[in-house]
């Protein structure tokens, strides 16, 4: 969400943003988003999901955000055709 989204008044809602994980060159490692009341982890490479809590979610993007880790964090907002309860993995 950006300074000027904030001026609209548009308020960021977990179900409506995609968060990636990024290698340093920008390649897509894995993808988290809330599905439903859960936190989604899809592993790119192999088309794993699983659910994680929302501890486990702050614990990968902490570090990402910290600076230990070389990921990067990429933060998109769902197309408003997009469900929340819909997988993203089938378009």
């Amino acid at each position: 969400m950006t300074y000027q989204d904030t001026l609209h008044g548009d308020i960021m809602k977990n179900d409506e943003r995609i968060i990636y994980v990024c290698n340093r060159k920008g390649r897509i490692l894995q993808s988290i988003r809330k599905v439903g009341d859960k936190w989604t982890q899809t592993i790119i490479s192999n088309g794993n999901v699983r659910t994680m809590t929302a501890e486990q979610l702050l614990s990968h993007l902490l570090s990402a955000l910290a600076g230990v880790s070389v990921a990067k964090l990429k933060v998109i907002r769902l197309p408003p055709n997009v469900s929340n309860k819909s997988d993203l993995s089938n378009r």
